[in-house]
């Protein structure tokens, strides 16, 4: 091995197979963590770009997007494609890749009976092209992180938000494609959407869980949605036609948008997220149990944000929050995340005369597992009515069962019993009402409520 000397030690000017490896090893460890490093500040840094799918005859939702979204960054509108328009699907679909009709995908709900070119075929082929294209345009501009709006979403959820899109993308993994923003389904998987959030959410730190893989939930809506660039390149690849831009529509398995192109472009893995709770929830009334849906939805994102993330639940009735919501919506320049309490306030000022009086009145906060009310007249069978859990709230009873202890003694311990818990009781309400002057009263006269605290 040749070696040079200098100042009496020998250095030698070759090294061994196995330290050239380490040192290989090493580089390639290091420029691993500034890839991933990189990659985190690339999908999730700067301003998110917004675009909304928009018909050339709906005048009127374009009127309300430039005003409800008016605060969002670069909002943009994407003209919609109608697949009934021969001109639009000759500028969407490449023809030289799915030359015929008859070349097009099924309906993935063709063992439901729809069948190709039908009405509701046509209809998931014209938001598929048209959601293709919104993604296509973000991707040429360069977009690192997009919001994918349609043109019916309304930003009423706002207010509940704990932080503003930006944030809320910095505490996204990585590597995420997609966050479903806005959600709706059967009451049975929103209840397990929100048990799971719920298990989970008290083993991260300061109990912040924003989003829960999508994986196989069935909580479907195109109507609000975050794509990065890495979830962009992947539908590029996928079904965009190298040659000029176009859709290829027979690269799909099925017409469908959110069932097969979406998922099968980014693929159901733990990158395509859902947001819990979601931060918009589609407005269509479609059918009884999506309406019950939705008031689960709402009570959800409603409670969380006036317990300050402390506790949630899916049981308010969530009238008056609605109205809360309505009236924050038609004042843009109030919209601002975080923000529930104070157009809470507003509603109870100039609705109710605002004061102590003004009260949620039946939308008081429950917890997910209330114990059962027992009422003066229920007393006898409270045996049987054993509360579910030591959550909820729980309406207090004045009744008295006399246990037959008349004697002077007991007498004089009832008395000086009763005087001390006065004292106690008087003592603590003015302790709390100091602690609460600047809380908002949520709850009707008489009734109790403990809070879910994450230990």
């Amino acid at each position: 091995m040749g070696a040079r000397v200098r100042g009496g030690l020998a250095m030698r000017t070759t090294r061994t197979r196995r330290e050239r490896r380490m040192i290989r090893n090493n580089t390639l460890w290091w420029l691993a963590v500034l890839a991933a490093i990189s990659g985190t500040r690339a999908e999730t840094s700067g301003d998110i770009k917004t675009y909304y799918v928009n018909g050339r005859a709906n005048i009127d939702a374009r009127l309300a997007m430039e005003s409800h979204f008016a605060g969002f960054e670069g909002l943009q509108r994407v003209a919609a494609v109608d697949a009934m328009r021969e001109s639009d699907l000759e500028n969407a679909i490449d023809k030289a890749r799915c030359a015929t009709k008859r070349a097009w995908p099924r309906s993935f709900y063709v063992d439901d009976g729809v069948k190709k070119l039908s009405s509701q075929y046509m209809a998931a082929l014209s938001t598929s092209l048209s959601h293709l294209t919104a993604i296509y345009k973000a991707f040429d501009d360069g977009a690192e992180v997009a919001l994918i709006l349609e043109d019916d979403a309304a930003p009423d959820l706002m207010p509940t938000w704990a932080n503003n899109l930006e944030e809320f993308a910095l505490t996204l993994p990585y590597d995420w494609t997609v966050v479903q923003l806005s959600a709706i389904g059967s009451q049975q998987e929103v209840k397990e959407l929100f048990s799971d959030w719920q298990r989970l959410r008290s083993k991260t730190p300061k109990y912040t869980l924003h989003t829960l893989p999508k994986s196989t939930r069935n909580l479907a809506s195109t109507q609000a949605y975050l794509i990065s660039r890495r979830g962009m390149k992947q539908l590029v690849k996928a079904y965009r036609a190298p040659r000029n831009g176009k859709i290829n529509l027979c690269a799909a398995t099925c017409v469908e948008f959110e069932d097969c192109i979406l998922a099968d472009g980014v693929g159901l893995d733990a990158n395509y997220r859902i947001a819990t709770p979601p931060l918009f929830v589609p407005r269509a009334k479609n059918n009884g149990d999506d309406d019950s849906t939705r008031q689960m939805l709402y009570s959800w994102a409603a409670s969380l944000s006036l317990t300050q993330g402390k506790a949630a639940n899916v049981r308010m009735d969530v009238s008056m929050i609605h109205s809360v919501l309505d009236e924050a919506l038609k004042m843009p320049h109030e919209l601002t995340v975080n923000s529930l309490r104070k157009h809470f306030n507003y509603h109870c000022k100039f609705s109710h005369g605002g004061g102590a009086r003004c009260a949620l009145k039946q939308s008081a906060l429950f917890n997910q597992n209330p114990p059962k009310v027992v009422t003066n007249s229920e007393t006898a069978g409270a045996d049987d009515a054993a509360p579910e859990s030591s959550l909820g709230r729980v309406q207090l009873s004045n009744t008295f069962d006399g246990l037959g202890f008349t004697s002077v003694p007991f007498v004089a311990m009832y008395i000086i019993a009763a005087i001390a818990s006065t004292m106690f009781v008087g003592a603590f309400m003015y302790t709390k009402k100091l602690h609460d002057k600047e809380r908002v009263p949520i709850l009707p006269e008489g009734l109790v409520q403990t809070m879910e605290y994450y230990a």
